[in-house]
């Protein structure tokens, strides 16, 4: 008999680690050359690298492929095997292999999918424990035990896919998460009352900018005022980013700006100076705006923190906002 496929071996493997023991890596090779009935001429024949081809294949499907799909698990021994929950799941109802054409059947959804739905949900304006939102979606989508479970590590694939979701939506605050309950906001439930074509990633970017582009905005809009309040720059930029009018007045750019302001003032690229407490660029903001004209690179205005800190202690460069 020719050497099993890795999608043959996949299921013969469960079989022979059902019980869920541990089992060792020679016992598995010689249960399973057994089982596909495999002649001694069969067990030595050798890849085109010169390995041998059975132990070659079976290796790759127990320590790459089946760990992967979150079918069986390495146990602290080097060498032994052992049968997952998702393994024990899918021998409820063997298939005839465990191949593409297998998994297909158990798609999650996509993140855009889970999008419209989930702030429907919370449309209500009623705050709802993740937990709750989370086996609403369940029973929504009809998921099933097998979607659930792990590829790997104990993470499960579900969770990641709406949790996403769930996060995709709080980035432009469409929703908040406080104390393990979700709700909807005054922009979010604004979006519902006058909904797009399509609510997914690609509508929500609209309200969002590139990443680290906000703060390089906000960051110019200080020097090119000089000095003015902390709340007045806010309001200032939130205005000019403003492109959709809704009837609660809510802005979708209040949050991140005053996110974006916390970063700059904690990075000191800005300060708050006089009796009004009002804000003004630092010679480490000038030289941010010098050194990244269009945008602020992800983790740039913590480098260039450590960088000014360092000048300051060479006492190459002075505390002075100026």
């Amino acid at each position: 008999m020719a050497i099993p496929s890795r999608q043959e071996m996949r299921l013969a493997l469960l079989q022979h680690i059902a019980d869920g023991e541990e089992h060792y890596w020679q016992t598995l090779k010689e249960s399973l050359a057994d089982h596909f009935a495999l002649t001694a001429s069969d067990r030595q024949q050798l890849d085109q690298r010169g390995d041998n081809l059975f132990n070659s294949k079976l290796f790759k499907v127990l320590n790459y492929y089946m760990p992967a799909e979150g079918l069986v698990e390495l146990t602290r021994q080097a060498g032994y095997y052992r049968i997952t929950d998702r393994g024990q799941s899918v021998l409820q109802q063997p298939p005839e292999a465990i191949n593409s054409a297998f998994w297909n059947q158990f798609k999650l959804p996509s993140v855009d999918a889970v999008i419209p739905v989930l702030l429907q949900y919370l449309g209500d304006r009623e705050a709802y424990h993740y937990l709750k939102v989370r086996d609403t979606l369940t029973v929504h989508f009809s998921i099933t035990p097998v979607q659930q479970k792990a590829s790997g590590g104990g993470t499960l694939l579900w969770n990641k896919c709406w949790g996403e979701a769930g996060r995709t939506l709080l980035r432009v605050d469409f929703i908040t998460l406080n104390s393990g309950d979700y709700q909807i906001t005054d922009i979010g439930f604004e979006v519902l009352q006058n909904p797009p074509e399509v609510i997914d990633t690609t509508f929500l970017k609209t309200f969002q900018l590139p990443d680290g582009e906000i703060e390089r905005c906000l960051l110019q809009h200080v020097a090119d005022k000089g000095s003015k309040t902390r709340e007045g720059l806010i309001d200032d930029l939130v205005t000019r980013l403003r492109t959709d009018t809704y009837p609660s007045g809510a802005n979708p750019w209040l949050n991140p700006c005053s996110r974006a302001m916390k970063r700059l003032e904690s990075g000191g690229l800005v300060t708050e100076v006089g009796e009004k407490s009002d804000c003004q660029i630092t010679a480490v903001g000038r030289a941010a705006l010098v050194l990244e004209p269009e945008k602020f690179p992800f983790g740039f205005i913590t480098r260039i923190q450590e960088a000014a800190s360092l000048l300051q202690e060479l006492d190459v460069i002075s505390h002075s906002p100026k």
